[in-house]
């Protein structure tokens, strides 16, 4: 993906999901304007969002804590899937199966163990179609940081929906 795709200058600083506007607290100040009940166009979590299984890297417990010592913790890399009004909205792109295998790769940012995929093809595709999705489809997508383990899916994107990447 080259970088004039890439809108970091867009990116939200967070992203929110509201699961409902079902909420009889009616504050004044809410903007989610909730309503006492669910509307009937709702949806439902099964529905709406998609926790996506894009693999498993091995991490030291000092790079996710500080001070955290040398235990290998295995961490899942996740990315989630969310069906809005406007269509579906990807969070995060995985890990890229081509990237993790390559020797220089493992031994710098892999060195702690070796990658798990949940399929044998390419994690991002493979989850997105479990879900009845395909790149296409998506119109809109963001990266929480440009960590192998976040943009690995980026290429299938290349020619897709704008891409918001966080920059701090």
């Amino acid at each position: 993906m080259t970088a004039a795709r890439l809108t970091f200058d867009a990116a939200p600083l967070r992203v929110y999901w509201e699961v409902t506007r079902a909420c009889d607290l009616a504050c004044r100040h809410c903007r989610a304007e909730a309503l006492s009940r669910r509307h009937p166009q709702e949806l439902t979590t099964g529905e709406g969002l998609h926790l996506l299984d894009l693999g498993t890297q091995y991490i030291p417990r000092r790079a996710l804590i500080e001070d955290g010592g040398d235990e290998v913790l295995r961490c899942p890399t996740p990315g989630v899937l969310v069906r809005t009004a406007d269509g579906w909205f990807l969070l995060d792109t995985g890990l890229n199966r081509e990237v993790a295998s390559r020797p220089d790769r493992i031994e710098r940012w892999f060195a702690w163990g070796e990658c798990e995929f949940p399929g044998a093809g390419d994690p991002l595709l493979e989850a997105l179609s479990a879900c009845g999705v395909a790149p296409g489809d998506l119109v809109g997508a963001a990266v929480s940081h440009l960590h192998a383990d976040h943009s690995g899916g980026l290429r299938h994107l290349e020619d897709g929906p704008p891409v918001a990447v966080q920059t701090s």
